[in-house]
């Protein structure tokens, strides 16, 4: 025992080598998943039951999640630890907690993309689909198609990722406002706006400015604009 735990001690997968009895032994295995989350598959399904043992693991990786039972994969604390390490392991949530409003935030907190594995109904929820887009804009595609058309929503969005234009609605392509905040964080966002805003002075200038590349996105006639070929 001594010299496993010496091992997984300095590598935590070095479990996967032990014989059964160590995969059963408490000790050996806390100290296996403590060193790395990711050992948890090599820890007897007993143990995998057995929330001291995956609490440990999640902390050090949160998409050990996957390898606890189905009964701590819909443990409150077991999945916020979880999630708060690594935001997708929402993924391998329980349905019920996937519908948890405050584990859905912390998830979309750490790692926006989470958003995606979110219950449809908090895909519905403008405070959680704003702390996605606060921290990746891009996850504005997916939100429901209601916030999607919200205009607070998408302007967040797109300061934060101009890219995230591509998912707003046609209304809100044709908003001034909008447009500009997406070309100052990201001037080729310029070919996702109606041709209107494409032909507007102030946008087409803020969007060569931010990236030279825009210009082709650009009315015809901005592009002899004797401003516009400057910045160009």
């Amino acid at each position: 025992k001594e010299v496993v735990l010496a091992a997984v001690r300095q590598n935590g997968n070095a479990l996967a080598y032990a014989n059964n009895k160590l995969k059963s032994d408490k000790d050996t295995a806390m100290a296996a998943v403590q060193q790395n989350g990711t050992a948890l598959p090599y820890v007897s399904k007993k143990l995998r039951q057995d929330k001291e043992v995956v609490l440990a693991a999640v902390q050090n990786n949160g998409h050990s999640l996957y390898h606890a039972s189905s009964k701590l994969q819909s443990d409150k604390e077991i999945v916020l630890t979880a999630v708060q390490n690594n935001g997708n392991a929402l993924l391998h949530a329980s349905r019920e907690l996937k519908s948890n409003r405050e584990v859905v935030l912390a998830a979309v907190q750490k790692n926006a993309n989470a958003l995606q594995y979110a219950s449809e109904k908090l895909t519905q929820n403008k405070e959680v689909v704003l702390a996605a887009v606060r921290n990746d804009g891009s996850t504005v595609r997916y939100a429901s198609k209601a916030l999607q058309l919200d205009r607070h929503v998408v302007l967040e969005a797109v300061q934060n990722s101009g890219s995230g234009l591509i998912y707003a609605s046609k209304t809100l392509r044709s908003d001034k406002d909008v447009i500009l905040a997406a070309v100052k964080n990201r001037g080729v966002a310029l070919q996702f706006a109606s041709s209107d805003l494409q032909a507007d002075k102030e946008v087409a200038l803020q969007a060569v400015q931010q990236n030279r590349n825009a210009f082709r996105y650009i009315s015809n006639e901005l592009k002899a604009d004797k401003d516009v070929l400057f910045c160009h």
